[in-house]
């Protein structure tokens, strides 16, 4: 277990982290969060150790991290830094190698096989096996921060701090690195703290998030307890919207533009229903905000047309939904900013009618009978 006791610190006479308390168990993963400034970084290098704090104490299973010698603390705690200086030219293999460097020892260390097994292992884990003799030099941005998280993981230590690991990949590799990591924390009982950029990354995969501001926790706690639209739109000065995970019991948010275009109003009128015996449709001047259970574009979004197409009672289609974005392509419509269903009942028998009250009106179309 990781326990960070009433940590501060910063630079010279500068203090950038004010009395910071927090734990994290083994096997679960924390993440900061906090706008440029907020002393992410510095709370970093003071659990690490790069910097000397000016009051507190880190612990690592009960003991100060001070009290460790230098290569037993890197036996305990691997950091992934936010960048990278390269001063010598290494191979992937030579740069995920020196990962056990805190596991030798002795004047004249031998390259044991629990080594070589690590070092295989992690260059697996971050898919870059087929790069093991590639210059870094020779590799993007995202490649290289990949062989620098293998370097992490085959050090083999109980707590891993990361300083955005996702920086420089592209989706794809941010969920595999993640998931890897994650996989890592759970079988390995790993302690996981890692500085995210990305608010939706963060509450994905984090067990635990701490959001900071101005050096100080603005709270701590599980993603549902943090990822609240007036904490987030405090802290980074922007606005915000909170919305459920469609997959998992975590809060996203939408980040919402400061400059909008205004647009004119629209009303939705009964008598622009087109009925006929094929199918009833409605097509919009202006996306509409939509909630569907339709067959294509079920949920909630912003359409232009909506389509209720007649199909024979005898439909039978392995795949309906292509063939129903087939349909909407061949009627001249985009299947992206369409919502359309199905109904075996005879559209042409559709009744649409506009009622109106004290809010505005509202518009009710009710399928006819077979």
């Amino acid at each position: 277990m990781l326990q960070i006791e009433k940590l501060s610190g910063g630079y010279g006479d500068k203090k950038i982290v004010d009395r910071i308390s927090f734990g994290v168990e083994k096997g679960r993963m924390l993440g900061i969060l906090g706008p440029n400034g907020s002393g992410k970084s510095t709370l970093m290098k003071l659990i690490s150790g790069v910097l000397e704090p000016t009051a507190g104490v880190v612990r690592i299973d009960g003991k100060p991290v001070g009290d460790f010698p230098a290569k037993e603390l890197a036996r305990k705690m691997a950091v992934l830094p936010q960048l990278h200086a390269h001063a010598f030219s290494h191979t992937v293999r030579e740069t995920v190698s020196l990962g056990r460097y805190p596991h030798q020892s002795g004047w004249f260390s031998s390259w044991s096989e629990e080594d070589e097994a690590a070092v295989q292992e992690a260059m697996k884990l971050m898919d870059i096996s087929h790069y093991e003799s590639t210059l870094l030099e020779e590799m993007s941005g995202g490649e290289q921060q990949r062989v620098f998280v293998a370097q992490a993981l085959a050090q083999n230590a109980a707590v891993l701090l990361l300083d955005e690991p996702t920086n420089h990949l592209d989706i794809n590799h941010q969920k595999e690195l993640l998931d890897t990591i994650k996989k890592q924390a759970i079988e390995k009982e790993l302690t996981v703290i890692s500085i995210f950029h990305d608010i939706n990354l963060a509450s994905m995969y984090c067990d635990e998030l701490l959001l900071m501001d101005e050096g100080s926790i603005v709270r701590k706690g599980e993603p549902h307890e943090v990822v609240r639209t007036h904490d987030v739109e405090s802290v980074y000065q922007t606005r915000v919207s909170n919305h459920p995970h469609p997959e998992l019991p975590k809060p996203q948010i939408t980040l919402l533009p400061g400059v909008r275009r205004k647009l004119a109003g629209q009303r939705v009128r009964a008598e622009d229903f087109l009925v006929t015996p094929e199918f009833v449709a409605y097509q919009s001047q202006l996306p509409l905000k939509t909630v569907s259970s339709a067959v294509v574009n079920a949920g909630s979004g912003w359409f232009r047309n909506f389509l209720n197409r007649r199909v024979d009672a005898s439909y039978n289609i392995d795949n309906s939904f292509e063939e129903m974005v087939d349909y909407i392509e061949d009627s001249g419509l985009k299947a992206t900013d369409t919502v359309a269903m199905m109904t075996a009942v005879r559209t042409e028998h559709a009744i649409v009618r506009e009622y109106a009250g004290d809010f505005g009106s509202i518009v009710v179309a009710v399928r006819g009978s077979a």
